[in-house]
Order: C-alpha cells, then structure tokens, then sequence
C-alpha cells in the first residue's frame, strides 16, 4: 500500500515493467517471421512423403510452402499450367490429412463448371472423401434457395450470352426514348465509337497501319476508311445530311501505264463536287515518316486535274483538324457552293441509331463493358474518378 502510495516508486515499477515488455517486443514482426518460416520448414521435413506422393509429380517448394501457409489469406499468382489446381488440391488434402478438418468444413470455389469437377474429382482420388466443390454461381444460388425456402429459376441472361446481348440491344431502345439520352449516345456514337489515333501518334508508318489494320475503322455507313481524319468528315457529311460516295472514281479518264484511274475521297452527290483531305501542315509539311515532297507533288497533280476539266475540288487538312475548326471550315465551303448543312434533322439522328453494324458495336461494347465493370467490382465514383485520367 505505502508502495502504490509512492509516486516515485510507483513509476519505478511502471517503467521497468513498460521496458521489459519494448524489449521483449521491439522486433515482434521479425520474430512473428522467424517463427513462421520455422513452422514451414519443419511442416515440409515431417510431411515431406505426403508432398512428393500427392500428385504424380512431387510438389515443389513454392507449393509446399502455399499449402502449409496458415495466414487467413493467402495470393497465389502463377502462370497457366504452373500448377494452382494442384496446389488447391494439397490444401484440402493437407487440411484434411495433417490438421484434422472435417470434409464438411472445407468449401473449394471455382469459376467454371469443369475446374469445380476436376478439384472434386481429383481430391476424391486422393484421399477418398467427397468435398463440396461449387462454382462461384452454384454457391450463389444455394444461398438465395436456402434463404428463400424454395428454388429459384436462374434468368436467360444469366446464362445465355445470346439473351444478355438482346437485353442491352433492348435497354438501348428504351433508353433511346429520352432525349438527353439520345443525345449522349448520338455523341459517343459519331465522335468515340473507335480509339481514334492520328499519323502525329506514331513513330512510323508501319505502327500506324498495322493500328488502322488492327481497328478497321468504317463509318457510320459501314465503309471502310483509310484513316481516322477520314472518318471523321465522312461521319460528319452523314450527321450533316449531305450524301457522298467514297473513293468515287473521277469522272474524267485519268488512268495510264502508269497510273490507276484517279479516286477522290469524297464526291459530293448533290452537286456533283469533290472533297479531298490532305494530311498536311499549314506550310505543307507532312509527318516526319511521309515523303514531304511526293505528298505535296500529288496534290499539286489533283489541284490540276481538277482546274484542267472544270470540276470543283474543296480542301481539308490535317491542321485543322488539329486546331479544332476543320468542319467550321467545310460547312464554309460547302455553303459556297449551295450545299447545306442539317446538323439537328431528327430522322438523320434515328438512322444512325438503327444503322446495323453501329448498333452491333454498341452492343458488344457496352456488354463487354459490364462484365469488366462487374468483375472489377467497381463503384460509380470509381469509373467517374478514371474517366478524368483520359486524354
């Protein structure tokens, strides 16, 4: 009593006895480590028989160690055909043989059908019990029936890619009702449909169409392209109302020995003028990898052709693109000529929306999209905070 009574001493005790507990635990993480890999090692040379003779092949280290890890979570990242099931079996096995689980205490979850029934197979050849091995869905689905009282029918899309992609066909028309709505798609439809890049993205020609290859742009009337500029104004004539064909073949003869017959981009139907997109700088310059002086010798011969036979030729380029007034320009030009713009004409707008091939894509897109979306388990602010990374 005079002992806690005294301050002096009282704090004596305090301390010593705070001193001994630091030192006893100033490195506890590294002792919890040590300790551990002891208990690892000495679990490998005591079931060493039952690690080699488990499978047809001996475990391997790495293996071994996966299996004897008692942490409450354990990542195992390994490569296709490493051996992940095999190590998934030697955990039940272990569990089961070494550390007195009940087949009843163990549940094996797969992402497949046929990976649930080679796990449940193969632990049933090994050591002879039946354990329940169920696919994520499977376990899902006895959890609802229990609670429910009753079994409950799996939808169509759950199951049938066929009907998941004709519901988002259908939420796509339903959604298309509301105005806002169809204006966001409309946008995402004629401006983002593709990853578009431009000749000033790459370090070659090479990379460039073997990235034009790989995406095979087409517009929105399902032409193929030969470059992203491209589609843009042929997607823009199209929301415009203006009809064209592209690579029109011109209509006077200009084909030789030497030269295929001449083929504009754009030939404008109804008056009979021809659009062409040159991929040139304000000083005419090109990309570093194009031959600056053929380029510009075969406008000069397309500026000719033109002026020689009296056919109308307007021009676009690259820089404006780049500046962002390429189609303040066109719309310009093609008032001076009595061809007029109509960016607002709803039928234009809902044939887009029902074009076959754009609808198909979108789609796939947005069915793609979700089956990301929910397997990375993502929340709403999550995709908003990500969209603000993009260019």
């Amino acid at each position: 009593y005079n002992l806690l009574n005294d301050s002096d001493n009282y704090q004596f005790i305090f301390d010593e006895i705070e001193l001994s507990f630091l030192n006893k635990f100033k490195n506890i993480e590294q002792t919890i480590d040590e300790l551990n890999n002891e208990y690892i090692s000495s679990e490998k040379i005591i079931n060493k028989a039952f690690f080699d003779e488990l499978e047809t092949n001996p475990l391997t280290e790495a293996q071994r160690e996966a299996v004897i890890n008692d942490n409450d979570a354990s990542l195992i990242v390994a490569g296709a055909g490493t051996g992940k099931t095999s190590t998934v079996i030697g955990k039940i096995a272990y569990l089961i043989d070494k550390k007195g689980f009940k087949p009843t205490e163990i549940l094996g979850l797969a992402y497949g059908k046929d990976a649930a029934q080679e796990i449940r197979d193969r632990v049933k050849d090994k050591i002879g019990v039946d354990v329940e091995i169920k696919t994520f869905h499977a376990l899902g689905l006895k959890i609802v029936n229990e609670f429910e009282g009753k079994r409950v029918r799996i939808a169509d899309i759950a199951s049938n890619e066929k009907a998941k992609r004709a519901l988002v066909a259908q939420l796509i028309v339903d959604l298309s009702k509301d105005k806002g709505f169809k204006s966001i798609l409309v946008n995402f439809v004629t401006k983002h449909r593709y990853p578009a890049k431009y000749l000033e993205h790459f370090d070659s020609s090479v990379d460039y169409f073997k990235y034009l290859r790989k995406i095979e742009p087409q517009t929105l009337n399902g032409i193929p392209v030969k470059s992203f500029e491209e589609l843009l104004i042929a997607d823009w004539l199209t929301l415009n109302g203006i009809d064209y064909e592209y690579e029109y073949p011109y209509e006077h003869q200009t084909s030789s020995r030497k030269r295929n017959q001449y083929r504009p981009d754009f030939f404008l139907k109804e008056k009979g003028i021809y659009l062409e997109h040159f991929g040139i700088n304000k000083d005419g310059s090109t990309a570093p990898f194009i031959d600056s002086k053929k380029y510009n010798e075969g406008i000069d011969w397309k500026r000719n052709t033109h002026k020689s036979n009296g056919t109308i030729l307007i021009e676009s380029y690259s820089w404006e693109r780049q500046e962002g007034i390429i189609f303040e320009n066109l719309e310009k030009n093609l008032k001076n000529y009595g061809i007029k713009c109509r960016p607002n004409d709803q039928k234009i707008i809902d044939n887009i929306i029902n074009i076959r091939e754009v609808n198909q894509r979108l789609v796939n897109l947005i069915y793609e999209f979700l089956g990301v979306f929910k397997e990375g388990q993502y929340t709403f602010e999550e995709l908003k905070d990500y969209s603000k990374l993009q260019p």
